[in-house]
């Protein structure tokens, strides 16, 4: 199981700042969610264009009226795939990486009822971690998810982009056949985090903020149940200077209907990193739990243990 090279590719990324989750973490259950269902309502309509904050907020208002959308995810020419449903409630991802040069494929689940990863035995293909497993291969799992729903998710970055941000440019531009408007946002992440609340920044995106302020992507694993007010300040500058005085380029592609058909993100962190979403079948894309029957639950190990 290939977890350093998907966490890499998650935390790489580097989209938004990690706690989207906490907006409704998985519930204990007694089956896997189905992420199936139907019931979406239609977004508000769009008058004029979207201010920082609307854009911030574009994926989360249209996943709030048509509950599903799945995302390929590009990085340093390494793709994944990320489905989103909010149809049971909490938010469910699936995360799949197919195989490269560096290993087999990565699949990996989070249903109401825990994280499921699929292992490349000989035995049953799926390992299921309960949710609050201490089990070390699944709060590995479970920081990589997070980093991978903030990718979705962008409503997170409203906090940065409006204490730092300022639209650069609006274009008409296609994506594929479909008609957009393309945003260019630059983002002064120095200035924004010296303006918004750094102890709930850190908090709320600890799993980012520990990768970019320490360099070490698995930093973020484990996230303390309280962080100090020193921390925080500490981690967020910290964050901050890693950017090396450069802005953060935030590109977002919206149709006539609010609705986002493209995204890219490049953070000067250690290095230029650019990556780009694509969003696809918003109100159709589905999450299929594994069969009971190919599921072992692992052991409750702690870290440590």
């Amino acid at each position: 199981m290939r977890f350093a090279r998907s966490v890499a590719l998650s935390a790489a990324a580097m989209l938004v700042f990690t706690g989207c989750g906490s907006e409704g973490d998985p519930q204990a259950g007694d089956n896997p969610g189905s992420g199936s269902g139907n019931g979406s309502s239609a977004a508000p309509a769009r008058t004029g264009p979207l201010s920082l904050p609307q854009l911030a907020e574009s994926v989360d208002v249209q996943l709030a009226a048509k509950k599903s959308v799945k995302v390929t995810v590009s990085q340093d020419g390494a793709p994944a795939t990320v489905t989103v449903s909010t149809r049971n409630g909490a938010p469910e991802l699936a995360l799949q990486i197919p195989p490269d040069e560096n290993g087999g494929a990565v699949h990996v689940l989070r249903l109401r009822d825990g994280l499921y990863v699929m292992e490349e035995t000989g035995g049953k293909p799926w390992v299921k971690f309960p949710t609050g497993s201490r089990n070390p291969q699944g709060q590995i799992s479970a920081a990589m998810l997070g980093l991978a729903e903030a990718m979705i998710r962008t409503s997170q970055q409203k906090e940065l982009l409006t204490a730092g941000g300022v639209i650069a440019g609006q274009v008409p531009e296609k994506v594929g056949s479909v008609d957009t408007t393309h945003y260019t946002v630059r983002v002064d992440v120095a200035k924004a985090v010296e303006k918004i609340d750094r102890k709930a920044f850190v908090t709320r995106h600890w799993a980012l903020v520990q990768d970019i302020a320490t360099g070490n992507r698995l930093a973020g694993a484990q996230q303390p149940a309280t962080v100090t007010d020193a921390q925080a300040d500490d981690l967020a500058r910290r964050f901050a200077r890693a950017m090396g005085g450069k802005p953060a380029r935030y590109e977002f592609w919206v149709d006539a209907q609010g609705v986002p058909h493209k995204y890219t993100v490049t953070f000067p962190a250690r290095k230029d990193t650019k990556a780009t979403l694509t969003f696809a079948e918003w109100g159709t894309a589905q999450i299929t739990p594994p069969p009971a029957g190919q599921v072992t639950v692992a052991s409750d190990q702690p870290l440590g243990g």
